[in-house]
């Protein structure tokens, strides 16, 4: 299959958890020890260059077509090509590995052959190609040129709501499903063909439903795909769980929280240690980078922009050679977290998404440019020279060793 990477820049009500399955080192019925604990304790500056040997800031061209309402919420790399889909303009803007605008995907509207909404999309990579829009309950097919295919009804599944979707190839797509009945609600990983029969499915865990003042936040597993497997985790649970494409279950990963663990166990929200909620989580042969929220006091030693809220969030680092944890410290002059950047002296970097050997982030080009004026890059001052607040994002590439 060819390698795509995915980037869900929603809120942390609705914030997917990426995650590989494979360590290397291990044999395949291992469960790695993600050591919390340890990782708050060796909060400290990660170099940069330790596990990367270049850095490049992609402008991504701006214009009246391809100018973006800053409410990106998919990203996918296919073919080479950057495609970023926005769900309130519900369109897929898309550029060349260089940032140069390709053009826009959209058939919204209430037409046979349009959609309504744009919960998901993904590309069938075999054939003659074709990108799938997961609306309401229906999957909606079109070439790659935006060309009517066909439509695939789920209402048959019998879910509530589906979110994520996915192409495994030779016509079957796999969808996640929230149901709600009288006694139960639940999520359900569902694989289905062309005609929305389903193949097969299994159950994934329970939404979480925390109170926040007059607010409900529901948390619903973590789920994404990596390679031929899904990777699944349950918020209150402290293992990852890996499907195979048969839907046959084992644990990948295990979270050590040693003193924190009552932290994960809590039912109370203002008081529970959440992971993935925030940043998605990326992960490559080198290293897993997860998100967790917290409540401030409890670590006084992390800092982060949120400051003067009770909950804060920060990302922690799982070096897959030496199995050991790692906080990268918060970088007081940029107001960031991230790995110290020593290849260029650009801004720390964070990354929020990986493909091959690849790792990406984002930089608003306001921030950017506030970035690269104090920065030491003079890759990054150059780029900025060329943007206005109006510009499109920069995607910063950083290669892997």
């Amino acid at each position: 299959m060819t390698l795509n990477a995915r980037i869900k820049k929603l809120s942390f009500l609705t914030m997917f958890l990426l995650l590989i399955i494979s360590c290397q080192g291990t044999s395949e019925n291992s469960i790695s020890e993600l050591k919390f604990e340890d990782a708050v304790e060796n909060n400290r500056d990660i170099l940069l260059s330790n596990y990367a040997s270049d850095i490049e800031y992609i402008p991504l061209e701006t214009s009246s077509e391809s100018i973006m309402d800053g409410n990106q919420s998919d990203f996918m790399i296919f073919d080479s090509n950057i495609y970023i889909a926005s769900q309130r303009e519900r369109c897929v803007y898309s550029f060349d590995s260089e940032g140069e605008y390709l053009g826009t995907f959209n058939r919204e509207g209430n037409g046979p052959e349009e959609y309504s909404a744009l919960f998901d999309f993904e590309f069938e990579n075999d054939g003659n190609g074709g990108i799938a829009v997961l609306g309401q309950k229906e999957v909606k097919r079109y070439t790659l040129d935006g060309k009517w295919v066909g439509k695939i009804s789920i209402e048959a599944l019998g879910a509530n709501s589906y979110s994520r979707l996915f192409y495994l190839g030779k016509g079957i797509f796999a969808v996640k499903g929230n149901f709600v009945n009288e006694s139960e609600n639940y999520d359900k990983l569902i694989l289905f063909d062309l005609q929305g029969n389903e193949i097969k499915s299994a159950r994934i865990g329970a939404p979480m439903v925390a109170q926040l003042g007059e607010f409900k936040i529901v948390y619903h597993s973590k789920m994404d795909q990596f390679s031929d497997s899904f990777n699944v985790l349950n918020i209150s649970s402290d293992t990852i769980f890996s499907y195979d494409f048969d839907l046959n279950m084992r644990p990948a990963f295990r979270l050590d929280c040693g003193k924190y663990e009552q932290k994960l166990k809590s039912d109370d929200f203002t008081q529970k240690l959440i992971f993935g909620d925030y940043y998605p989580s990326v992960s490559n042969d080198k290293l897993l980078i997860m998100s967790f929220s917290y409540p401030k006091d409890d670590f006084a030693n992390l800092r982060n922009k949120n400051t003067k809220v009770a909950r804060s969030y920060a990302c922690f680092f799982y070096d897959k050679s030496t199995r050991k944890t790692y906080i990268p410290k918060f970088d007081t002059k940029y107001g960031l977290q991230g790995m110290t950047n020593d290849i260029d002296g650009g801004a720390p970097f964070l990354p929020e998404f990986s493909v091959g050997k690849c790792m990406y982030a984002f930089f608003d080009a306001i921030d950017f440019m506030d970035y690269a004026e104090i920065s030491e890059s003079e890759q990054m001052k150059e780029v900025a020279s060329k943007l206005t607040e109006e510009s499109n994002p920069v995607l910063v590439k950083v290669t892997m060793k």
